[in-house]
Parts: C-alpha cells; sequence; structure tokens
C-alpha cells in the first residue's frame, strides 16, 4: 500500500506551498504458490539409506520497496508418517528444525532468513532439500504427510502461509543373511563332520535373518532332492532339513510365506541340518540349496 501524507506550510499571507513527502517503500513479502506437493520415489530401503528430494519454494514480494523475511516450517496433521520418521529440511546446507505445529514459536534453528525478495512475479527461488532415512523396519506403502511453511518478519509476526504436501513411496523391499554358517555372503558351508550310521547327526544351529518391508515368501530348492550324494558314484545318504523345528520338504520345490514386514532387527529363522542313522559307502558326501526370498 502507497502510503502519502501532504503537509502545506504557510510561507506568506499571500500564498501557500504543498510539499508530499515521498511514499514510503512497502515489504509485503508472499508466497508465489499456495500449496505445493514434493514427491519422493526411486527409495532404496537398507542400513543407513536415506532418500533425498530437493525442491524450491518460491517468495515475491508485492510491495515495491526492499523486502526481507524469514520461513519456518511445522507439522500441520496431529500424526503422520514423520512422527514414525524424522523428517530433515535443509536449506543451503543449514539445518531447519520443524515445530511440532504452527502455534509453537520460532527460534534460530527454525527460522531461515531470506532477503532480497523481488517483486516479480516468479520472486527469488529458496532451494530446499528433504531428507528421510529409509532404512529397515518400514512397511512397504504410499505415505503422505503435510506441512505448515511460514513467512514472519523480524518481530516474528505472520505474513503468509503455504501447505506443503509430502508424498513418499516406500516400495517392496527384502534382504536375507545366513548366519551361523562358514563362507562367503553368497554361498554358505554347513560341515557335518564325520557321519555316524549308527546315530543321528546333527548340524550345529545356524539360520536365516531376513528383512522385508512388506509380506514374503522363502524358498528352497535342494541340488538332490533332499539326498546327500556322493562326490563319486551314485550313493546318497537322505537327510532332513528343518527350519524353526519344521521339516522343509526338499524332495520338489518348497516355500513358505510370512504375512507381515518385519521390524529393524528383520526376522530369525532357525534352521538345522539332520542326518538319521543310514547305510551307505564311504566317502565324501555333499548336497546344494539354494535358499531365496522375495516380497509378496
Amino acid at each position: 500500500m502507497h502510503i502519502l501524507r501532504k503537509l502545506s506550510t504557510g510561507l506568506t499571507a499571500a500564498a501557500a506551498l504543498a510539499l508530499p513527502t515521498q511514499a514510503q517503500a512497502a515489504c509485503n513479502p508472499e508466497f508465489v504458490d499456495r500449496v505445493q506437493t514434493v514427491s519422493v520415489s526411486g527409495v532404496e530401503i537398507g542400513v543407513r539409506e536415506r532418500a533425498r528430494e530437493d525442491f524450491t519454494i518460491r517468495v515475491r514480494n508485492s510491495g515495491d520497496g526492499e523486502c526481507a523475511a524469514f520461513l519456518r516450517i511445522a507439522k500441520r496433521t496431529a500424526a503422520g508418517l514423520s512422527d514414525a520418521l524424522p523428517f530433515l529440511f535443509s536449506s543451503g546446507g543449514r539445518v531447519l528444525e520443524v515445530l511440532p505445529n504452527q502455534s509453537v514459536p520460532g527460534s534460530t534453528g527454525t527460522d531461515l532468513f531470506i532477503p532480497a525478495i523481488p517483486g516479480t512475479n516468479n520472486g527469488r527461488a529458496v532451494g530446499m532439500r528433504l531428507g528421510i532415512p529409509t532404512e529397515w523396519g518400514l512397511a512397504a506403502a504410499r505415505y503422505s504427510d503435510e506441512f505448515v511453511v511460514t513467512l514472519h518478519d523480524e518481530g516474528g509476526a505472520l505474513l503468509d502461509t503455504m501447505i506443503v504436501n509430502v508424498l513418499v513411496d516406500i516400495p517392496p523391499s527384502v534382504s536375507m543373511r545366513i548366519v551361523g554358517a562358514a563362507g562367503t555372503n553368497r554361498v554358505k558351508r554347513i560341515n557335518l563332520g564325520m557321519l555316524d550310521p549308527d546315530a543321528t547327526t546333527r548340524s550345529d544351529p545356524f539360520g536365516l535373518r531376513i528383512w522385508s518391508t512388506s509380506p514374503y515368501r522363502v524358498e528352497f530348492a535342494s541340488e538332490n532332492f533332499g539326498k546327500l550324494r556322493k562326490t563319486i558314484g551314485e550313493a546318497s545318504i537322505p537327510y532332513t532339513l528343518r527350519m524353526g523345528g519344521t521339516r522343509v520338504e526338499l524332495e520338489s520345490a518348497n516355500s513358505r510365506e510370512f504375512p507381515h514386514h518385519t521390524s529393524a532387527l528383520g526376522d530369525f529363522h532357525p534352521l538345522r541340518v539332520e542326518v538319521e542313522p543310514f547305510f551307505s559307502e564311504a566317502g565324501r558326501y555333499s548336497d546344494r540349496v539354494t535358499v531365496s526370498v522375495s516380497a509378496i
């Protein structure tokens, strides 16, 4: 708003001169957009993983003077994804604290100073980055959350408000580790040692540690269909693989389903190999079992 004050000063009895002052320059900062949506996709799930999405918020001055303001972010919804996941907003490398709601006063940790706000339609682009930790423990789904972004003057008075909607796609994702067995990450070995033909031989306990953002399926496939086969020759010895105490059928492809996503610690499924008393040739015996896990 232009403010013009007119003053008149009596110079003589015969004439009067009007001396207007210059108009006071106005600073009226506002957001260019009322609502903005930030979509986070291409999310990777894993230990110390973090999704990042860059976006801009545009601010302009509807007045004609030099202008600056402070930007502040607060949660709009009482409960949302950010309750379980700490969102991290930053600008220019500086992390901004997110207020629990709009009524909470700002501080040096929450307020971002925006200088030299122009009066052009597009205004000034304020670069922002949204960071989200995407470690195990999340459930696959599309999540949404809302934040209130506000502009304030130096005294903290509210100048303008906009809404930022955040959409996050957490994909179905799984990971598996065989623990308690020797070998590399992809190939593990269970050594049964010397088999006693007159007694049951049991392996040391080992197991599967599985992480998943969705229900998952574990599949077993035995190269020799549940038998230890002699390295040289055709002799074989049947054996039993147990998962959680239950026999796994290895005579054909076998799978088990688990109707839930896992916690950050994952699910542990204990395994054990048993060889009952047998009659067979002396020699070295082995089998290869492929274990795979998939999201469902």
